[in-house]
């Protein structure tokens, strides 16, 4: 028997999430237009989603390059022009956060997230790809068939409460002078 819900998204061809769950237990969620979003429609934005729960007290040298792979996986399938990644449920609700443009607002992403994905365009605002390829994170790759970049922040997942990934991020969007471009970018 066929769920009425998804029946009805099928029919109206709006299939925006996908789900998985690897052998491990994993939980990934790939997303575009979460419902909750709806309202700031952003069509070729890609969230990628970890369940926090699977990530306590993990070794991440596998588990990252797996990550990694199914992040690949994801800007393949929705080809966006940014995406970003992790951990679901993970909110930065700073006061910081809140006041910094939106994407909406510079074509720019408001903060470093762990996983994150840049267009060419989102590249050369940032600076080019060179500038991308040196940024001090932990991975930093180009994606030839989309022709943009990859930045993984750092092997572990970030932690909003964590001062010390917060000063790895604070590091890295000072590299790449994301609150200045911020202003320089603001649309009127």
């Amino acid at each position: 028997m066929q769920d009425p819900y998804w029946g009805e998204r099928l029919r109206k061809h709006d299939i925006n999430s996908i789900w998985l769950r690897s052998e491990n237990g994993f939980v990934l969620d790939f997303n575009l237009n979460m419902p909750s979003h709806q309202t700031i429609f952003l069509p070729q934005v890609m969230q990628f989603g970890f369940e926090l729960v699977h990530f306590r007290d993990a070794n991440f040298s596998k588990p990252i390059s797996q990550l990694h792979e199914l992040f690949v996986f994801g800007l393949q399938l929705f080809q966006p022009f940014y995406a970003w990644g992790t951990m679901s449920g993970e909110v930065n609700y700073s006061e910081e956060y809140r006041k910094r443009p939106s994407l909406r607002e510079t074509d720019l992403p408001p903060v470093v997230e762990w996983f994150n994905y840049y267009d060419s365009s989102i590249v050369e605002r940032l600076g080019g790809l060179e500038k991308l390829l040196s940024v001090p994170v932990f991975l930093a790759e180009p994606v030839e068939d989309l022709g943009g970049v990859i930045l993984i922040l750092q092997q572990e997942p970030f932690d909003y409460t964590n001062p010390d990934h917060l000063e790895n991020r604070r590091r890295v969007e000072e590299y790449l002078e994301l609150p200045r471009l911020h202003q320089q970018f603001q649309k009127s």
